[in-house]
């Protein structure tokens, strides 16, 4: 089962509970998580893909937050992902108020972590900057040759 689909899994299992996974140097939250600890704790969102948002915490950052999350009440839980086995594995709860988010993402549009070119072919840089300068008005696209 592929790493986002473990975390979904996790998340309709445990709904009232923000769900953290470490994963390589970070614990990140996912979707409605991740919403969540933007609102709560101030950190930045990402867009892991569209219509899906994303927050990293950094491995030595981690106990700041843990104890930002548990002094403001909120219900927890806290995994470790194996790449290599592909497993996931719980490794601390904290018993509190629930997450009552229901949204899945933001509006992706309106997110400052939202890029509409990253999944673009990023080869096709041309195309991505004549698309941007239509809509933004930066820059010129010009179409000469030497």
């Amino acid at each position: 089962m592929k790493y986002i689909e473990l975390i979904e899994k996790l998340q309709k299992q445990e709904k009232d509970r923000i769900i953290m996974s470490k994963c390589g140097a970070f614990f990140v939250a996912l979707g409605k998580d991740a919403i969540m600890l933007n609102k709560l704790l101030g950190l930045k969102l990402t867009c892991q893909k569209e219509k899906l948002c994303k927050v990293g915490i950094p491995l030595q950052s981690i106990l700041k937050y843990i104890d930002e999350l548990e002094n403001l009440g909120y219900s927890f839980s806290i995994y470790d992902y194996s790449k290599e086995k592909k497993e996931i594995t719980l490794e601390y709860n904290f018993d509190g108020k629930p997450n009552h988010i229901i949204a899945n993402c933001l509006d992706c549009s309106k997110c400052n972590g939202y890029n509409p070119w990253k999944n673009e072919d990023q080869r096709n840089i041309y195309k991505i900057l004549t698309e941007r300068q239509k809509k933004d008005g930066k820059g010129t696209t010009v179409d000469t040759k030497v």
